[in-house]
């Protein structure tokens, strides 16, 4: 098994600034995240186009899509505190962060129904699947490219 979690020593005063997790953490978790998103998104879709109400499938699997995604953001954090997000662009961060944005924005309209909820989650899933997946590629482009870069 990789270790992907080492202990560095007195880094800081909190647990935390001593535990150094590697950069192929957030690629597999990346990967979890566009797994969830994909699947939610499917089922979303499905929803929308057989016009069902949004419904408690739907719920649970935004949700470990969400939770996920969080995940993602603190391990990228964490990685960012290590010194390790030099090569990436800006876009790379914010198409990470936005679906979360949205997802938060989307929790604070009421809706006249539950079909057509299914059906604006469904649009706002397909345009966050599409910035996770490409936060996902330019943080795969950039990293492989920095690392080849200081060979």
């Amino acid at each position: 098994m990789y270790n992907v979690i080492a202990q560095a020593g007195d880094l800081g005063q909190g647990t935390i600034d001593n535990i150094i997790i590697k950069p192929m953490v957030h690629r597999i978790i990346g990967a979890l995240v566009l797994a969830t998103f994909l699947v939610a998104v499917v089922w979303l879709v499905m929803l929308w186009i057989q016009k069902r109400p949004f419904d408690r499938i739907a719920l649970v699997l935004l949700i470990i899509a969400q939770v996920v995604l969080v995940v993602q953001i603190l391990a990228g954090i964490k990685l960012l505190d290590q010194g390790q997000g030099i090569f990436q662009l800006y876009v790379h961060y914010v198409a990470g962060i936005a679906p979360i944005v949205l997802f938060l924005a989307m929790s604070w309209i009421r809706f006249r129904s539950e079909v057509i909820k299914a059906k604006w989650l469904a649009i706002v899933g397909l345009i966050s699947l599409a910035l996770v997946a490409i936060a996902f590629t330019l943080g795969l482009m950039f990293v492989s490219q920095g690392l080849q870069a200081l060979a």
